[in-house]
């Protein structure tokens, strides 16, 4: 049975044995999974509604042209927003993210390179690792409807995929969930766990305007869960 302080340590060798390069993929992860921009509605910094119709109404007298125009033209600039973040996402994100874990699977036994950061591109893996991920998506958001511990079990059940994918190239998208499924059972509550005893590193990253988490944090967590996956994979 593994323990959180024989991952934790293990994890450390590893992101000190090849510490740039686990710097450099971290922080990759970092922007692209935590770096999207997000639209409030509220608070002191959204716009009300009546300053919005307003501004609309406003620009609208001034260009000659109908706030209907106007909206119009504001959907589409932000249907083809959306559009490029959902493309961005799928093409990028997903194939990178099992990169990224393929390269600290790899780093746990000896020093990876950044070329395993191409992984998810490779022939007959790409529409692979983006089906699995969709279908963790669906099944994560399905189970989150009913109620929000479900979607948080859903979560962990199937935390696994990505690493499978980046150490199994051979198995099926369905094969990928039932076997993180199975690597999963009974070591949900010690893996929500896990990434609690993380909680002060986070907080001592926030402080320090995130410097530490590029420089340490993310390195040593990202390098800690791919430790979690081998003794996972070890049990099953």
């Amino acid at each position: 049975m593994w323990t959180r302080a024989d991952l934790k340590q293990k994890g450390k060798a590893a992101v000190k044995r090849n510490y740039w390069k686990c710097v450099l993929m971290a922080f990759i992860y970092i922007v692209l999974v935590g770096g999207g921009a997000k639209i409030t509605t509220s608070g002191n910094d959204a716009l009300s509604t009546e300053s919005l119709s307003n501004s609309l109404n406003s620009a609208a007298s001034q260009a000659g042209v109908s706030v209907g125009l106007l909206l119009g033209i504001l959907a589409g600039i932000m249907g083809i927003s959306l559009l490029i973040s959902f493309v961005w996402y799928l093409f990028l994100t997903i194939p990178v993210s099992v990169g990224i874990n393929r390269f600290f699977l790899v780093n746990t036994e000896s020093d990876a390179e950044i070329g395993e950061l191409g992984y998810g591109y490779m022939k007959g893996r790409l529409f692979k690792v983006i089906g699995a991920n969709i279908l963790v998506n669906i099944f994560v958001t399905l189970w989150s409807l009913l109620l929000v511990i479900p979607g948080i079990v859903k979560i962990y059940q199937y935390r696994m995929v990505n690493y499978i994918l980046a150490d199994n190239p051979e198995l099926g998208v369905m094969d990928c969930l039932r076997r993180s499924k199975e690597m999963t059972k009974g070591h949900k509550w010690n893996m929500f766990v896990l990434d609690l005893s993380f909680l002060g590193w986070q907080l001592l990253s926030c402080i320090t305007c995130g410097i530490l988490g590029v420089f340490y944090v993310n390195p040593y967590v990202q390098a800690t869960n791919a430790e979690l996956y081998v003794a996972l994979k070890e049990n099953v």
